[in-house]
């Protein structure tokens, strides 16, 4: 590990949402008009904006967290 640097990044954000993806996976059928978008998708679009890096809000999948019921 020695050598290596980590490399940063700028980013617009203000709040960053973490969502699970074993947990959006367990939602029945889904989000949106047809109910078949992931969670993680119909919360980008519900924030709207810019996307990645200029978006004020991030919203990123994680691994299972264990904090839900």
């Amino acid at each position: 590990m020695e050598g290596r640097r980590i490399k940063t990044v700028k980013s617009e954000w203000e709040a960053a949402i973490l969502v699970c993806r074993k947990c959006s996976k367990r939602v029945g059928g889904g989000f949106g008009p047809k109910g078949r978008t992931p969670l993680a998708k119909a919360l980008r679009r519900h924030v709207g904006g810019k996307k990645g890096r200029k978006a004020k809000t991030a919203i990123l999948e994680t691994k299972c967290l264990s904090a839900c019921p």
